[in-house]
């Protein structure tokens, strides 16, 4: 009979996690924190690249553009550590949310202006080499408005 229940146990593979079952639980990624990283990452191999951005500008253009790339990655990590609860809103969780996604959007309109002024001031940097880039901060600015619009809605807003 032990034998039996031992058997039926280790077919049973719920494991609780708060209220829900750990099997039922599906690992997702969060798509504004991978894209804010894959921005930073992007940003700072583009403006190290020789041809690109010579090293007499990186200092000028080259160091504040991966600054605001690692400012919009931090905005939205900390953004996504505030959790918001569905059943009881709390204002204030909201409030500094939605303070955290805007400064990203800020700091994303901040490193759009500074692309421009790599691309008018280096000879190297173009609009077709750095596209990659580009479309990633494009990518991220609908996200953070989408995420934004959502946090709203779960607000009652």
């Amino acid at each position: 009979m032990a034998a039996e229940e031992g058997k039926n146990k280790s077919k049973n593979t719920k494991y609780t996690y708060g209220n829900n079952y750990r099997r039922n639980r599906v690992d997702t990624k969060f798509d504004t924190l991978t894209l804010a990283n894959e921005l930073k990452h992007k940003v700072t191999v583009y403006v190290m690249n020789e041809s690109y951005v010579p090293k007499k500008w990186r200092y000028f253009n080259g160091k504040p553009a991966v600054d605001y790339a690692r400012s919009i990655r931090d905005c939205v990590s900390m953004a996504n550590d505030i959790w918001l609860d569905d059943k009881v809103p709390d204002e204030e969780k909201v409030k500094k949310r939605g303070e955290l996604q805007a400064r990203a959007l800020s700091y994303c309109n901040i490193l759009q202006q500074q692309l421009i002024d790599i691309c008018e001031e280096c000879s190297g940097a173009t609009e077709e080499n750095m596209r990659g880039i580009t479309d990633t901060l494009s990518n991220i600015v609908g996200k953070i408005i989408n995420w934004s619009k959502s946090d709203n809605g779960r607000a009652g807003k």
